[in-house]
């Protein structure tokens, strides 16, 4: 039998003499029981639950971060009337023109007003990054399907966002074209 202070056999088993009133009933990192006056706990148990503990703490401090990174980076949207134009450019370079005023505040939802209207169909499908227009004007252009993809350029420039997080700007004009 052990006396408090006696040091172990084994080197991964820690013993330490503390008074009666110091010792807590276990260890801060790796909950480990601890006795009356000898604080006896296993070095790795506890180096692996510290190490796990300080994970976490990265963990969630790094979603904090990207929470706060994405609330600042989104793409701003503006309120009210806004005039634009949406153009459909076909593989053989054909192009249908339509121009509306909306208080659409994202390109969706100028799709779905433009569709209710009789004037363009399109179909979308929900993916992990919002919808993805697979058919616009009975033309399938399905990644998929036949290797195409609708892709959407704002004022001639190549668009950073889909159909549900691109803003909608008064005077724009967004062109789909197969590619």
């Amino acid at each position: 039998m052990r006396k408090p202070g006696d040091l172990p056999a084994s080197g991964s088993v820690r013993h330490e003499t503390l008074a009666a009133r110091d010792i807590p009933d276990r260890c801060f990192y790796c909950g480990s029981a601890m006795s009356d006056s000898v604080l006896v706990y296993d070095r790795r148990k506890c180096m692996k639950n510290r190490k796990t503990l300080i994970a976490v703490i990265i963990a969630v401090v790094l979603a904090a971060v990207l929470a706060v990174v994405y609330v600042f980076n989104k793409p701003k949207t503006a309120a009210g009337a806004k005039h634009v134009t949406v153009t459909i450019r076909e593989e053989d370079g054909m192009e249908n023109t339509w121009e509306t005023d909306t208080e659409a505040e994202y390109l969706a939802q100028v799709l779905e007003e433009l569709q209710k209207a009789g004037k363009l169909t399109y179909e979308a499908v929900d993916s992990d990054y919002g919808p993805y227009v697979t058919a616009m004007n009975n033309i399938v252009a399905d990644y998929e399907v036949n290797g195409k993809y609708w892709a959407i350029y704002v004022n001639g420039e190549y668009g950073s966002y889909g159909i549900g997080e691109q803003p909608v700007t008064d005077g724009d004009v967004y062109t789909f074209a197969v590619e």
